[in-house]
Formats: structure tokens, C-alpha cells, sequence
């Protein structure tokens, strides 16, 4: 018999149930249907496939980030996306301290580009 049983429905969601305890889970599905090119998600894009880099005190330019994972609680001093845009302005993380697990994305779609931490470490997703 088998022990877990999967419906997935048309937005894509699944539920799954194991037979043996009873238990419900509710997921999306590993990858998101295509729309256009740039907002296609991927499980090797999302889990860091293409590349990730450790960053601490060390300012980081000449390479550009999907979206940063904070290791350490960090505070950044600079912080720009891909078309030079001021993320610290924009998104209001100037003297801020941006805490242990939070994910840091760019605005409309840009990479995230020129940074430096003055404190804490984050892993840049490529």
C-alpha cells in the first residue's frame, strides 16, 4: 500500500497526505510555469545551481546577485542594484539591521550589484 498519496491541482499546488499518520502538507510546484524570460523560476535557480558566494566585510563588485541570504545579522553601507539604484534608500535598509534568515531581492526584476557589510555575512545567490 502506498503511503503517501499526491493531488495536484490546476494552479499547479499539491497536497499531500501520508496514509500512516494522517498528516497534510500543501506545496507549490518546483517550477513556476513560463511567462516571459525574466520572472521564470527554476529549483536550480532558487537553491543557488548557478553559483553562490560567501560575503562579509569585503565590498563586492563585477558580480551580480539574484537575491542575498543573510548568514548574520547584517547592517550594509553600500547596497545598489544592477541599473545603480541605491537599495539602502529605496528599500529603507539604511541603518537598519537586517536580521538572521532574511532574504534580500532588488526591485523590478535588477540584480543586486555593488555591496558592502559593515557588519554580519550573507550568501549572494547567482
Amino acid at each position: 500500500m502506498a503511503r503517501y498519496k499526491v493531488k495536484r491541482y490546476d494552479d499547479g499546488s499539491i497536497v499531500t497526505t501520508d496514509s500512516t499518520t494522517g498528516a497534510i502538507s500543501y506545496g507549490l510546484p518546483l517550477y513556476a510555469k513560463k511567462c516571459n524570460p525574466s520572472t521564470e523560476l527554476t529549483v536550480n535557480d532558487s537553491l543557488g545551481g548557478n553559483g553562490t558566494d560567501f560575503l562579509d566585510g569585503t565590498a563586492v563588485t563585477g558580480r551580480a546577485y539574484k537575491y542575498l541570504v543573510i548568514n548574520d545579522d547584517a547592517v550594509f553601507a553600500v547596497l545598489n542594484d544592477s541599473e545603480g539604484n541605491d537599495m539602502l534608500v529605496d528599500q529603507f535598509y539604511a541603518t537598519q539591521t537586517v536580521g538572521k534568515g532574511m532574504v534580500v531581492r532588488a526591485n523590478d526584476g535588477n540584480l543586486i550589484a555593488d555591496i558592502t557589510m559593515s557588519s554580519g555575512s550573507a550568501k549572494g545567490v547567482k
